[in-house]
């Protein structure tokens, strides 16, 4: 019964070397994966590319992703894999219909994976302290106050109105807040 097999053994072998030769040749011809690079991931999240509309992520998440607006998350030291698979998410069918969409559509997948790579670089900045103390309750003010500024290149990217935006619009009542908000 051995022998039986032995040829049709002996030809599957031959077939299994011959697959795996072409395979490691193609692998072998194959472009290398561009490497990750945090420093151009850095560039692109402060400065952003205006030739494909990109605005700066700085804008809204704040040096090294330490957010000072309530609404928009804190990015920095956040682990690469959930950062990037965020940007994945925000240009596919997982999350659509935020601000997110249009700007992580743009991005090349190198691009997401070099500003995944930045942002899990920087260290996870603590929150304001919510107490009601006048110092606190000024620079959540100034924060609020600035934030019309900081939304206008997604405003002019997205020819979203500034009325439609929820943070300008809570940054607009927090400016004229005359009390603080309660904790």
């Amino acid at each position: 019964m051995n022998r039986a097999f032995s040829p049709f053994v002996k030809s599957l072998f031959v077939a299994m070397l011959a697959v795996s030769g072409v395979a490691s040749a193609n692998e072998a011809h194959a472009p290398a994966a561009a490497k990750v690079d945090p420093a151009k991931g850095a560039t692109l999240y402060a400065e952003g590319d205006n030739a494909r509309g990109i605005p700066a992520c700085v804008s809204c998440h704040g040096a090294k992703g330490a957010s000072t607006i309530t609404i928009n998350p804190k990015l920095g030291g956040q682990g690469e894999a959930y950062v990037y698979k965020q940007l994945v998410a925000f240009s596919g069918d997982a999350r659509p219909g935020t601000v997110m969409t249009a700007f992580a559509k743009a991005l090349t997948e190198e691009e997401k994976k070099n500003v995944a790579a930045y942002l899990a670089t920087e260290q996870a900045r603590p929150a304001l302290p919510r107490t009601r103390t006048p110092s606190n309750w000024a620079r959540r003010s100034t924060a609020a106050a600035s934030l019309k500024t900081a939304c206008q290149p997604v405003h002019r990217a997205t020819a979203r109105p500034a009325a439609a935006c929820q943070p300008c619009t809570h940054a607009s009542a927090a400016s004229t807040r005359t009390t603080p908000l309660p904790p």
